[in-house]
């Protein structure tokens, strides 16, 4: 009996451990991380569906890149994002709630989106599986130089990336659309530089410096 009752608790904390870990971003009614809360691992194309009364106003990412976005569907203004707490959309440059969010980093057709390297082709992204919204302008960052390392995708305004896994580490980048602002300093503030579509193997005076950038006209 005694061995019986150990094996049934060894289970219960085994598929506690599972869930928890399978529990990979948790979203918040409130700021701050507070309010209700709910747990999700997979897309979730509208967050209200896991039993919150309103959109959240600020989540927790324990696991993968996750692209969350301001409407259902995985639309509206949208931001990648790593793990980490972000206790405040207002400061990753988010104009609402987020409503529905899904993974980043499943894989394109042309492998995981961490895979980097020179020979890199935008054209992997597509809204199948969770990348920018194709024909939007957005910007991919790289950790190293020549597109190299890991990436990270931003299609709108990022006041600050001290709120992201990427302040101070972008050193190469290639811009799809649109013409983008870099600047230095959180709030566009400090040394600052516009690009235009293209590649760029080093982002020069901002490689190792960025913590801000945005879409410009």
């Amino acid at each position: 009996m005694r061995m019986l009752a150990l094996a049934v608790t060894s289970t219960a904390l085994f598929l506690a451990a599972t869930s928890a870990s399978a529990q990979t971003i948790t979203f918040f009614e409130r700021s701050n991380l507070s309010g209700p809360s709910r747990d999700a691992s997979t897309s979730v194309p509208d967050v209200q569906r896991l039993g919150l009364r309103n959109l959240a106003q600020s989540l927790v990412i324990r696991r993968g890149t996750w692209s969350v976005c301001t409407a259902r569907n995985f639309s509206g203004q949208c931001v990648t994002l790593g793990p980490g707490n972000y206790p405040s959309l207002a400061r990753m440059g988010m104009r609402g709630r987020i409503a529905s969010a899904r993974r980043a980093d499943s894989g394109g057709p042309s492998g995981p989106p961490w895979s980097g390297g020179p020979g890199w082709d935008p054209g992997w992204d597509s809204p199948g599986w969770g990348g920018p919204h194709w024909g939007r302008s957005y910007v991919t960052l790289f950790d190293g130089f020549n597109l190299g390392g890991r990436r990270f995708h931003v299609d709108s305004t990022m006041t600050n990336l001290d709120w992201t896994p990427w302040n101070d580490r972008a050193r190469s980048m290639i811009v799809q659309g649109g013409r983008w602002q870099l600047c230095v300093d959180a709030n566009f503030r400090g040394r600052c530089q516009i690009f235009g579509p293209g590649r760029y193997d080093n982002l020069g005076f901002l490689s190792g410096t960025l913590s801000s950038l945005r879409p410009v006209r």
